[in-house]
């Protein structure tokens, strides 16, 4: 049974990467090559020059967005390996990664913060050693597997739920920290913990309650983590103004 749900996560995963993230960057390659002959049309006509043009070149829009999924990607697998805590009461220890995942959804676009974990997930499913202790494929079948396959929902949860960022005064700056930090609870806590949760006990055989319990120590942590992840995303959308 534990087998089988596992299974059934991954092919969740799997779906949304193959329906979600890859649409995502085959229609953003190809809203670039619209862009690009937009803005050919718009030089002949003499309304734009081609400085102008080549500073917005949608190449390096396209690199751009490449970039930024592959450096949370990184950012993930760095912060496994960076090391881990263990917690005793469950196999599962804490690490970095779902401070990583948070300031993805606070700052990326949700098909980009989604493909990011995607990627990362990939690797893993691979054979890479970007999980927790240097594993990979098996990393996806283990007590780890429910809080790894849910970084991909979280993350679109929180890219979706934090809204707009505005930072024109200290009072809007103050709510979009507030809305940021509401984002990477729902998301970054309890949908990966819900997955995390669900998984773990199916397959250890545990009770839900039992799983629930021993993971308390995570909760802390996570919500620290939130709390500077909000307050990091926000001041850097204030820096990008």
């Amino acid at each position: 049974m534990g087998e089988l749900t596992v299974l059934l996560i991954g092919v969740v995963d799997a779906l949304f990467a193959f329906f979600v993230v890859a649409p995502m960057l085959l229609n953003t390659a190809s809203l670039f090559g619209v862009q690009k002959q937009f803005a050919k049309a718009m030089v002949e006509e003499g309304v734009i020059d081609e400085a102008t043009v080549k500073q917005l070149h949608p190449k390096k829009q396209i690199a751009g967005v490449l970039i930024s999924l592959v450096l949370f990607a990184v950012l993930m697998w760095l912060s496994a390996a960076a090391g881990e805590i263990p917690i005793p009461g469950t196999p599962v220890p804490i690490t970095l990664q779902t401070f990583v995942v948070m300031l993805a959804g606070l700052m990326l676009p949700w098909r980009q913060a989604g493909a990011a974990v995607a990627t990362y997930l990939a690797a893993g499913a691979v054979g890479l050693p970007v999980f927790a202790g240097g594993t990979s494929t098996l990393a996806l079948v283990g007590p780890s597997a429910g809080f790894l396959f849910g970084f991909l929902p979280g993350v679109v949860a929180i890219a979706l739920l934090r809204g707009k960022s505005d930072t024109s005064s200290f009072a809007a700056a103050a709510r979009t920290a507030g809305r940021y930090l509401l984002a990477a609870l729902v998301g970054g806590v309890v949908v990966v913990y819900a997955f995390g949760f669900v998984i773990q006990s199916a397959l250890t055989g545990a009770p839900l309650a039992a799983v629930a319990l021993a993971s308390m120590g995570f909760v802390v942590g996570d919500a620290i983590k939130a709390v500077v992840a909000s307050l990091a995303a926000a001041g850097l959308s204030k820096l990008g103004r």
